[in-house]
């Protein structure tokens, strides 16, 4: 249901303005960079993203962090 879908993205966003966009190349190459400079929780909130999109991220790049 396509509608759901919607409500969730826009409840999420209130929270973490980048929620559910794709990220760019730079995006990728800046958090593999920082990951181990900064925490999960401070990631988030540089990228606007929630802790879980940080950690999936982070483990789809193949990256450790602190």
């Amino acid at each position: 249901y396509t509608g759901l879908l919607e409500i969730q993205i826009l409840e999420a966003r209130k929270y973490h303005r980048r929620a559910y966009e794709p990220w760019s190349d730079d995006e990728n190459k800046i958090l593999s960079n920082y990951a181990n400079q900064f925490t999960r929780l401070e990631l988030s909130q540089l990228f606007g993203r929630s802790l879980g999109g940080i950690k999936s991220r982070l483990k789809e790049l193949n990256v450790n962090s602190i």
